[in-house]
């Protein structure tokens, strides 16, 4: 069966998310370590878009479910 773009959009969005919150995280322990004047501005920012990348892979989740999509890992276990 082949993929419409619309789902290869899905799945690609779904896999590019963790990387985003992950670099956010960083971010926001930079900010911590940091010497910034008023860092809770910057962090609360950063948990709010933290929120909404994790309702957009919530949805995102979803919808590949609808379509009975699965994204299966394909690396071996033991690799890195």
């Amino acid at each position: 069966m082949r993929q419409t773009s619309e789902e290869l959009a899905l799945v690609k969005r779904l896999v590019e998310l963790p990387y985003l919150l992950s670099a956010l995280e960083v971010d926001k322990h930079k900010i911590y370590a940091s010497n910034f004047k008023m860092k809770s501005v910057y962090v609360d920012y950063l948990d709010g878009t933290q929120k909404k990348i994790a309702l957009e892979m919530y949805q995102s989740k979803q919808s590949l479910k609808e379509h009975h999509i699965k994204i299966i890992d394909s690396k071996p276990s033991g690799m890195v």
